[in-house]
């Protein structure tokens, strides 16, 4: 692919140099012309610490969700602007075949050169904003996409992990719960319909967990690149169906809990329960955990 492929790529005239190709020359003194480029320019700065992913990343099924976790380990998927002037691209975006950092120094409006090599990098950048992200030196289908926020793994794995906590920290408390329940049976007694709702959403937080552990374990047995997993596949999404389909319980649950004024702790905790269930619902239709098609 060359620089400014037609493909893929903003006007010619986005791509002509502001200064010598010489690396030793700063950034600084390259952003010499005015008005819209350099606005651009600056405005374009926080887009690059933004997550990225390729273009021809799997879509539509779980991958996607196994994309997002692995993104989030990799831990620095998004290209950093360095305090002299360049920028660098972590290993997980990394434009050839070693896998290594790469960084790079701007030598036109919205183009770079690699530090030390002659390898050319280009945002397409319209109204502000990076909207692609390629190079010279790897294949044409090679191109990077920034990902919005609320779909970034530095954003959905961390508050997976934490509605996961919650569940499991909900299950745990269930049997210390109802025996404290029982030694206040003369003071704090439960209807039938607000023991039958608290019991329901702590079955559909246990489902929730295993429907998250089959996941993991699915994702550290690579299913993916395996035959025949379908039928486990499908296995685990039915556990999820009947896991998360417990949001409806928890919110039932919630609902009674503070209608019933309870205490502060039972109101809190029916309410994070209720939350994790929901994020969970969410989450696994948002990245096709639950899905019509497997590959």
């Amino acid at each position: 692919m060359t620089v400014g492929s037609p493909a893929c790529s903003p006007p010619p005239s986005a791509f002509a140099p502001t200064c010598s190709k010489d690396s030793s020359i700063a950034t600084s003194d390259c952003l010499r012309p005015g008005g819209a480029h350099r606005a651009d320019r600056e405005s374009a700065l926080p887009a690059r610490r933004r997550e990225y992913i390729w273009s021809r990343q799997q879509q539509g099924d779980y991958q996607e969700a196994f994309a997002l976790v692995i993104r989030f380990l990799a831990l620095k998927p998004y290209i950093r602007a360095n305090a002299d002037g360049t920028i660098e691209t972590p290993a997980v975006v990394s434009f050839e075949t070693s896998g290594r950092p790469q960084t790079w120094r701007e030598v036109g409006a919205f183009v770079w050169r690699e530090v030390g090599g002659d390898a050319h990098l280009v945002m397409d950048v319209r109204n502000g904003r990076v909207r692609s992200v390629w190079s010279d030196a790897a294949a044409s289908s090679w191109v990077n996409l920034p990902v919005p926020f609320l779909r970034s793994a530095r954003l959905n794995v961390p508050l997976l992990g934490l509605a996961t906590l919650e569940l499991l920290f909900t299950i745990v408390l269930w049997p210390i719960t109802a025996r404290s329940r029982r030694g206040q049976r003369a003071t704090q007694r439960l209807s039938d319909r607000e023991r039958r709702a608290h019991r329901l959403t702590r079955i559909a937080a246990l489902l929730a967990v295993v429907y998250v552990a089959g996941w993991t374990i699915a994702l550290v047995a690579d299913f993916p690149s395996r035959v025949g997993v379908e039928p486990w596949i499908r296995l685990i999404q039915l556990v999820g169906l009947l896991g998360i389909g417990g949001a409806g319980l928890a919110a039932w649950n919630a609902w009674l809990t503070w209608r019933a004024a309870r205490g502060a702790w039972a109101r809190v905790g029916s309410l994070m329960s209720l939350s994790a269930l929901v994020y969970l619902v969410w989450f696994s239709f948002a990245f096709h955990l639950i899905s019509i098609h497997i590959s």
